[in-house]
């Protein structure tokens, strides 16, 4: 409002002058910026709360004992922090999300056709995570390391036990071991069965065998 004062000296001299007082205060505004869960289970999430407007003196009051505009170490989840300036309340909700667990799936295996024989074959799936993924194999051959997007083979192998780590994008990583290349039972051949001619002298008459009157 606008407001005027007198000021009146000893000799009853006066001045006088009006000023206003305005109301000059922003809309608060609050937005976040969120670095979510690396790997399923983790507890590296974190959370910036972004102002603009309102008044200098800002106050943050969070859900599950959390404090400041920029909480760390957190888990998976959603929370709520009201955000304040003394005039202004304004409440905020944020989720933080995590990945699926890092998983391998044996999809089959090929065994080898004899004991020196290098044609067995392991097929796998990874899913989960963030790809892309890398793989490094263990086993009686060895198989290059690579990145897959989820679908894998390895080929070429040697009768034993194999295993491999892969790790994503986000340095999380799976293992999987046990995984056996024996020999190949041998192919059964069934008989083949054929068919011959036969003949007979038989004439129909009573004589049916050699020396036979």
């Amino acid at each position: 409002g606008t407001y005027t004062v007198t000021v009146t000296d000893l000799k009853k001299c006066t001045a006088t002058a009006s000023f206003t007082v305005g109301k000059n205060i922003t809309e608060l505004n609050v937005t976040s910026t969120v670095k979510n869960v690396k790997c399923k289970g983790g507890s590296d999430g974190e959370i910036q709360i972004n102002i603009t407007g309102g008044c200098p003196t800002i106050t943050y009051t969070w859900t599950g004992g959390l404090t400041g505009a920029n909480p760390k170490n957190l888990r998976a989840g959603t929370y709520t922090v009201t955000v304040g300036d003394g005039s202004q309340n304004k409440v905020h909700i944020v989720s933080v999300t995590e990945p699926n667990d890092l998983s391998i799936t044996l999809i089959g295996t090929i065994d080898a056709s004899s004991a020196v024989a290098t044609d067995g074959k392991i097929t796998l799936s990874i899913s989960g995570g963030t790809s892309p993924y890398r793989a490094l194999w263990a086993g009686p051959t060895t198989i290059p390391d690579g990145n897959t997007t989820g679908a894998l083979e390895a080929n070429n192998l040697r009768i034993g036990s194999y295993g491999l780590t892969v790790t994503d994008a986000n340095g999380c990583t799976a293992v999987r071991t046990g995984i056996n290349i024996a020999i190949r039972p041998p192919e059964v051949l069934a008989p083949k069965i054929g068919s011959a001619d036969v003949s007979s002298i038989f004439n129909g008459f009573g004589v049916s065998c050699f020396g036979d009157a």
